[in-house]
């Protein structure tokens, strides 16, 4: 198969597909390694495709659950890494969607990652993957200082999510 035509088979199973595909699926399906994956896919972003890496596989912006109506701010955060599951639950279980995290780098400026974590499986998906993966956080980099952008509710579900955040030591306040 030529690889403009593996590409465009790319593209037709994200659109089919509820849920991402990991690169490693999609290697298999195709029968190349994970790295083409990955070069198929920077390919249909750079001719405008809007393919998103979650930390579950690679899915369209157009399949993620909708954020309309919805209250979306940036919550500062510090925690050091035992602290994760917590802080994804409480805003999980208050309805939110974690859309990103980013941090301030002393280097490169502004660094941030897609999550797209919606629901308690995804928070177990991602933190599985951070187990295995035996990575570090991107806040291990700021001493757990980072920024969530985060879709939630309703402005009261924002105001009793943050004092929950603030409760548990982990909303990053004035100081």
């Amino acid at each position: 198969m030529k690889a403009t035509e593996r590409r465009k088979k790319i593209l037709s199973l994200l659109r089919e597909s509820p849920y991402p595909l990991a690169a490693n699926y999609l290697a298999k399906e195709f029968g190349v390694s994970r790295q083409v994956i990955v070069g198929d896919v920077a390919l249909l972003r750079a001719e405008g495709e809007a393919v998103l890496a979650t930390p579950r596989g690679y899915l369209l912006q157009s399949s993620l659950p909708s954020t309309e109506g919805a209250y979306i701010r940036k919550i500062a955060c510090q925690h050091g890494p035992e602290e994760v599951e917590k802080e994804l639950t409480i805003l999980l279980e208050g309805g939110a969607q974690i859309l990103d995290v980013e941090i301030e780098h002393p280097i490169y400026g502004l660094l941030s990652g897609k999550l797209n974590i919606a629901s308690l499986e995804d928070r177990d998906h991602f933190l599985d993957a951070l187990g295995q993966y035996q990575g570090v956080l991107l806040s291990n980099l700021t001493e757990g200082v980072h920024t969530h952008t985060v879709s939630f509710p309703s402005v009261q579900a924002y105001n009793e999510l943050s004092a929950a955040l603030k409760h548990a030591g982990i909303l990053l306040e004035n100081q």
